[in-house]
């Protein structure tokens, strides 16, 4: 926790000292923009471990809205960083043709770059906001010879990362299950991170999980998420949503369809117990039904592609907010969507229903997918949205 946070103050807190000078430089002749700027982003990187505090001393309101406030920050001072080094390696190319080219000198004012940093933010920002809200619903149709001949179809529906807590609340969950029950679905399954930190006031939540129960029921593995806001809270709040959690176990959902899960690993760092032998979870031998594995993070073993149709993984949200996303691709093996596996088996990443810290997306929007199982020769995954 030290390290982590020593590296929070270092990495974050360099972030807004360079926008403190961007600001030095746009105004060097007032010293109020100067203080006051510098008043604002201290108490900015203050705020993400000020929620934690507020939180533990049981203040939910004050850490709520310290909450939306502090996240907020976090994506726009992103947005800024990136804007001023682009204007920085902008202003060392125009210098440069100007002193040795005999170029004009296009270096903009910085106060005017600041203005248009400004603008660029506030309309990418309100993007973010509603693009976090278009949540999507995709369709996949899964045709597999592990059925049998004359079964009806199964449709299941996955939500992933939801993060309810101090910014994603009822009014958003509500939607979410808007959407899900209109998709009809015969079993709900929840690839981790339902919860974030906070569980101050979630009985509301908790109950509305609770009041959709589709006829085969409701699965779900843990996330990382689950793990900081407590493994027993968490697998408590699962319970009381009318979910049963999958730990290192599978469970015959009916004779169309088997569900196997694991832990996430975090719990290994936040000294819980996890179950994640994928062995013990998943059936021996090829099971004359279909096998789905529910698995947090988009990780996959090689030892266990082979005995499952399809695994259900979460976690990255596609890197949620741009250019995070760019570094996300570029971290995990698997983006979000469908990938055909070695094994002959598949795997899909999801983007995820909800937001983790500010309500915004850009460039990863949200969503809900719903797979329709049907018996066929051979197995086949396919997208069946127009």
């Amino acid at each position: 926790m030290i390290g982590f946070l020593i590296f929070y103050f270092s990495v974050y807190g360099a972030m807004q000292a360079y926008i403190w000078l961007w600001c030095r430089r746009a105004w060097p002749d007032s010293s109020f923009i100067q203080w006051v700027a510098g008043v604002w982003l201290v108490l900015m990187v203050a705020a993400p471990p000020g929620v934690i505090q507020l939180e533990r001393s049981g203040l939910f309101w004050p850490a709520r809205i310290v909450a939306y406030i502090g996240y907020c920050w976090m994506p726009i001072s992103l947005w800024v960083l990136s804007l001023g080094i682009l204007t920085d390696l902008w202003n060392i190319l125009a210098w440069t043709l100007h002193r040795f080219g005999g170029i004009a000198d296009l270096r903009p004012p910085a106060h005017h770059a600041i203005v248009a940093f400004a603008s660029i933010i506030v309309c990418t920002a309100i993007w973010a906001y509603f693009e976090a809200r278009a949540v999507g619903v995709r369709h996949f149709r899964i045709t597999t010879p592990r059925m049998a001949s004359d079964a009806d179809p199964l449709r299941l529906v996955q939500i992933s990362d939801v993060h309810l807590g101090l910014t994603l609340r009822e009014d958003r969950l509500a939607h979410y299950l808007d959407l899900v029950k209109a998709a009809d679905p015969d079993v709900l399954v929840c690839t981790g991170d339902l919860v974030d930190v906070s569980f101050d006031h979630l009985e509301r939540a908790a109950a509305m999980l609770a009041d959709h129960s589709p006829p085969l029921g409701k699965y779900a593995v843990t996330g990382n998420h689950d793990y900081y806001a407590g493994l027993e809270n968490s697998l408590r709040f699962f319970r009381e949503a009318g979910f049963r959690v999958l730990r290192e176990e599978s469970a015959e959902v009916d004779a169309r369809l088997i569900l196997a899960g694991v832990d996430d690993p975090a719990g290994s760092r936040t000294g819980e117990r996890t179950l994640m032998n994928e062995n013990a979870a998943l059936p021996e031998g090829k099971p004359a039904k279909p096998v789905i594995l529910l698995k947090h993070r988009p990780r996959v073993r090689d030892e266990s592609m082979s005995r499952f149709t399809l695994q259900l993984s979460g976690h990255s949200h596609g890197g949620q907010i741009f250019p995070f996303t760019l570094l996300a691709d570029a971290y995990h093996r698997y983006d979000p969507g469908l990938h055909r596996l070695p094994a002959g088996s598949y795997l899909y990443v999801t983007s995820g229903t909800g937001t983790w810290g500010p309500p915004f997306r850009v460039g990863s929007p949200p969503e809900i997918v719903v797979f329709t199982l049907v018996p066929g020769p051979e197995l086949r995954v396919d997208s069946v949205d127009e």
